[in-house]
């Protein structure tokens, strides 16, 4: 089950991010997800 959570994106981000989801055909919120998941993964492997 998902959770939603509102995330506040700094306005010098919204542009790019509009732009990649564009190109994806995909919405700004999967591309937010994929970059989240990203994270945390990185910092799961760097944990241990």
């Amino acid at each position: 089950m998902k959770k939603t959570v509102k995330l506040t994106i700094p306005p010098q981000y919204t542009d790019r991010l509009k732009a990649a989801a564009k190109a994806e055909g995909v919405s700004a919120a999967v591309i937010v997800e994929r970059a989240i998941k990203t994270l945390m993964t990185k910092r799961r492997d760097k944990n241990g």
